[in-house]
């Protein structure tokens, strides 16, 4: 499925998806599900959120002092 070679990030700290963190053997997909109300129960039976979390709010970066940010300039 993947030419034997595993899927990395494109990031300087490489990730290997496709290997076992504990001993670094070679993971392989067994299967993908896709029906939402499959993932849902699932989701459920785990008492995990189902609908993704708000996006947090915008924040000025630290290396930027005396930057506020307002929500002035969202148009309601």
């Amino acid at each position: 499925m993947f030419g034997g070679s595993s899927v990395t990030s494109t990031s300087t700290n490489t990730i290997h998806y496709l290997a076992c963190p504990d001993c670094g053997g070679r993971l392989r997909f067994l299967a993908t599900i896709e029906d939402r109300a499959v993932i849902e129960k699932i989701l459920r039976h785990l008492e995990l959120p189902i609908d993704p979390p708000a996006p947090a709010a915008v924040q000025a970066p630290a290396w930027l002092p005396g930057f506020e940010t307002t929500t002035d300039w969202i148009r309601n």
